[in-house]
């Protein structure tokens, strides 16, 4: 289950230096899942602005399904095409291979582009909630209606609120 490392075509190594021989610190953008749609333009769109305005800054590493979906330049990809066989594999991936990977890297920003707050060892963790299924308040109506969707409305209220608490005790640390 080890993913494919591809360089992008201008991306530096994970511990290419700048012009002052200072290590560049590592912004990943983690988007494993997304393979269509509105999410892979969101995915598009942050690796295009990270890659033009940020990149001679930091290094910027993807953590996707596959680097064909995407085609920016200036980033290092991380290929993960088995995370869609499975819910087990994606929550291995979100839990424990990437608590073990962000500890290898040491990244600065962790963004997570999907609906689960990973287990990371970073300086800053944000996750972008594209699925508003957590927050909608369900009428007793709609619960007798739709069961189906009033276990995804719990399961990923669940998947939110694992590692919440870490990612704002996180954040209170870097203000004070």
């Amino acid at each position: 289950m080890r993913p494919q490392r591809k360089e992008g075509t201008t991306g530096g190594s994970l511990t290419s230096t700048n012009r002052r021989r200072k290590v560049r610190k590592n912004i990943v953008v983690s988007a494993i899942n997304l393979r269509s749609g509105g999410t892979l333009s969101i995915l598009k769109d942050c690796l295009t602005y990270l890659s033009g305005d940020l990149s001679h800054k930091y290094n910027i590493v993807a953590l996707v399904h596959s680097e064909k979906l995407i085609n920016v330049k200036n980033i290092t990809y991380y290929e993960f095409p088995v995370s869609i066989k499975s819910y087990l594999k994606r929550m291995y991936y979100e839990y424990i291979y990437f608590r073990r990977f962000s500890k290898k890297i040491n990244p600065y920003l962790w963004l997570s582009l999907h609906d689960i707050t990973p287990n990371v060892k970073t300086d800053i963790l944000a996750v972008y909630c594209h699925n508003p299924s957590p927050f909608y308040k369900l009428s007793l109506k709609e619960v007798m209606l739709d069961q189906k969707f009033v276990l995804f409305n719990l399961f990923y209220k669940y998947l939110y609120m694992i590692n919440i608490k870490k990612m704002i005790l996180l954040s209170f640390n870097r203000i004070g």
